[in-house]
């Protein structure tokens, strides 16, 4: 293999219970638990060399997402959502990876337990995007790096033009980097997001934090808010 083939084996979607479903050109991605989904992807190189390439891609998710007050869940919030479009793209050789693209789909929110003062309001809200990410990976290993750096960053720019209910954009960046001596290997990782411009996220889509190795000691999504701030040494 060379070495462009083992970075696009190890990014091209998250390897989750079921794993990944391949064929030449096209990977399923399915995943269940507190967050079910079902992610298809078409990729297709545009060249001999494999560097440029587009991706239609569509998914439905299933999530429930809990609101807390301090340390007290006090309400639980159920979510579909359904996301299509396609991203052009670029690979530079087997260092990484940029995507540009849009998509367009829809998200529906209810209250699942919690007073009806917490109820989300709109049942149906219209999404449409375009999106940007970059990724750089030049670990040694997927699930247990002793050496390398890897960097990603994404653009969610939110747009009525594209039929969106609401006008915003988000970004997020994070990074680690491994070293090891000897027998002990160190993993340093962070990471930030917030919004441009002066439009604020919406409820449905600002960051929430807590979790495992996400501030283990905190519940799964408990902190939540307009901007992210994290750093972590292993």
């Amino acid at each position: 293999k060379t070495p462009l083939h083992e970075f696009l084996e190890r990014n091209l979607g998250p390897r989750d219970l079921f794993g990944l479903l391949t064929t030449q050109n096209q990977w399923t991605d399915l995943q269940l638990g507190h967050t079910n989904s079902l992610v298809t992807e078409f990729y297709q190189p545009l060249n001999a060399e494999g560097i440029f390439f587009v991706a239609p891609h569509a998914g439905f998710t299933r999530s429930s997402v809990d609101l807390y007050q301090g340390k007290n869940r006090i309400a639980t919030y159920d979510a579909d959502s359904a996301l299509a479009g396609v991203d052009a793209g670029v690979h530079f050789h087997q260092f990484g990876t940029l995507r540009v693209g849009a998509v367009g789909g829809y998200l529906d929110p209810s209250l699942d337990t919690g007073p009806q003062s917490l109820s989300p309001g709109a049942s149906h809200i219209a999404q449409g995007a375009f999106t940007a990410k970059l990724l750089f990976d030049q670990l040694d290993s997927v699930h247990f790096p002793r050496s390398g750096w890897r960097f990603a960053a994404n653009t969610f720019n939110s747009n009525s033009t594209l039929g969106a209910d609401d006008s915003y954009t988000k970004w997020d960046a994070d990074g680690n980097v491994v070293y090891s001596l000897g027998n002990n290997t160190f993993n340093f990782a962070a990471k930030a997001g917030g919004r441009v411009g002066s439009n604020s996220l919406p409820r449905y889509d600002e960051f929430q934090w807590g979790g495992f190795l996400q501030l283990t000691g905190l519940r799964t999504g408990q902190l939540y808010g307009q901007n992210l701030r994290y750093g972590r040494v292993m």
